[in-house]
């Protein structure tokens, strides 16, 4: 195990990112793109406020608390006031919030943890946009395939598993930065001391934090950010951490029991490569049951006023964490079967909008809800079909029916959004608050589309942030 994961490090510490394929980076880019749009739109909206408040009531009042504070044209970030961990801690938990985060395999968001803790460090700790996209292409290789072997026995503890694997891509992230200059050998050591020291104090995250809809649920990305800031820097700083954590006596081993990964070499393909973003703003639980919903209210525009009954049929693990309650917030809401059901058919599309109140305060879903039958569908486990069903029978007693397959719950044919899609998702989310020219601008200097200095994205979501 802890070859398999020096493997890794030496692997991308040889690696020149000039020989990456384009697709590769542009990819990575995406994510980073992703991640701005969530950045923008939560630091403008509120986005857990609550944990703000209390995490900034624990700072010393010359400190910036948290986020990443309140930029105006022409100001420059005075690093004696500016706490990186900060700004990660509650960034991540902001985004996480918002559930429009990517994925690639083993159940795990990589860039809740990632970018958080990256763009947070690079504020003051600059480094070449190459050496970046480096460090974020290590880190979403590192975390996934550790969550790759771990994913199985998470679920079956009924875990969630990005905040039980995210820390280790945090961890990544932020050692791979550390190391710019050091010697390969160092830098092997540093990181693997990380990695040890962010597994050996990964935390729990039960799933049921999501499916109550708790603030704890939003600090499972704050907190394993945080800890792989802790383990990097703690690493780098020349603390020690447990070799042997992954494999070995007494050791995580339980965990990390698959072997899944293991059969697919490094760069074929890369973790990256593989990476999807949401549709919506929810789990991807119901994701299948939305489009099965959006495609059934296209073929035939029924309102909903006229429905009569509904059956939602979703492979088991979707029904198995579904609140089954018409009392939601915004948090629970989003592993609700029937609640995205309900705003497709309602409106025909499912937005940030459709979460941004609590479920509970509409009449119209509670009523719907009553109509409602949802079920478990398909066979379990890894092997699973990640699919859904939809039935609506109207008051007249006509009967209507759309299927939708997101393909094998471990990887899935998740759709491949094009740069059109991406740079609307991007202008939909941040132009209300940067306006159209700025989120345009924003999207060609991820993307790496024009010459402006990436740092310049940094400097938009300080100067984007309203929180006093």
């Amino acid at each position: 195990m802890d070859n398999y994961f020096e493997k890794i490090i030496r692997h991308f510490l040889e690696t020149d990112i000039g020989t990456l394929s384009e697709k590769t980076i542009w990819k990575v880019r995406r994510s980073l793109a992703n991640y701005v749009r969530q950045a923008v739109y939560a630091s403008n909206t509120g986005c857990c406020e609550g944990i703000h408040s209390f995490y900034a009531s624990m700072r010393h009042a010359d400190r910036i608390p948290g986020v990443w504070g309140s930029l105006k044209e022409g100001e420059t970030v005075d690093p004696d006031r500016y706490v990186p961990a900060d700004a990660a801690f509650i960034n991540a938990c902001m985004v996480s919030n918002l559930e429009l985060d990517d994925s690639t395999r083993g159940s795990v968001h990589p860039g809740t943890y990632v970018w958080s803790r990256l763009l947070a460090e690079t504020l003051i700790r600059p480094v070449s946009e190459e050496y970046l996209m480096k460090c974020a292409l290590f880190a979403y290789e590192l975390v996934t395939r550790a969550a790759m072997k771990g994913e199985r026995k998470a679920l079956e503890l009924g875990l969630h598993a990005p905040g039980v694997f995210g820390s280790l891509g945090s961890a990544a992230a932020v050692s791979m930065l550390l190391c710019k200059g050091k010697t390969e050998e160092d830098s092997v050591r540093i990181i693997l001391n990380a990695l040890g020291t962010a597994a050996s104090l990964m935390p729990f995250c039960p799933f049921t934090s999501f499916i109550e809809g708790s603030d704890t649920k939003d600090l499972y990305g704050g907190w394993g950010t945080y800890l792989g800031v802790v383990a990097a820097k703690g690493a780098a700083s020349g603390l020690t951490g447990p070799l042997n954590v992954l494999e070995g006596p007494k050791s995580m081993e339980e965990l990390f029991s698959s072997d899944a990964g293991e059969d697919i070499p490094l760069g074929e393909p890369y973790m990256a490569d593989l990476l999807s973003i949401k549709e919506f703003p929810a789990c991807f639980s119901v994701n299948p049951a939305a489009n099965a919903a959006l495609e059934l209210i296209r073929k035939h525009p029924v309102s909903i006023e006229d429905i009569d009954a509904v059956l939602i049929e979703s492979y088991p693990y979707s029904v198995e964490i579904d609140p089954g309650d018409s009392t939601l917030n915004g948090t629970s809401a989003r592993l609700s079967l029937a609640y995205a059901v309900y705003a497709c058919l309602q409106k025909g599309e499912l937005t940030m909008e459709d979460y941004s109140g609590t479920g509970s305060e509409d009449g119209g879903f509670k009523r719907f809800f009553e109509r409602a039958t949802v079920r478990a569908w398909g066979e379990t486990g890894p092997s699973a079909e990640r699919k859904a069903r939809v039935t609506v029978t109207t008051k007249d007693g006509a009967t209507f029916e759309e299927t939708y397959s997101a393909g094998n719950v471990a990887g899935g044919n998740r759709k491949e959004l094009t740069d059109e899609t991406i740079i609307r998702k991007v202008k939909d989310l941040t132009s209300p608050f940067i306006g159209s020219l700025e989120a345009k601008k924003l999207f060609s200097t991820v993307m790496g589309y024009d010459r402006e200095d990436l740092r310049s994205v940094i400097l938009i979501l300080l100067r984007s942030h309203d929180w006093k």
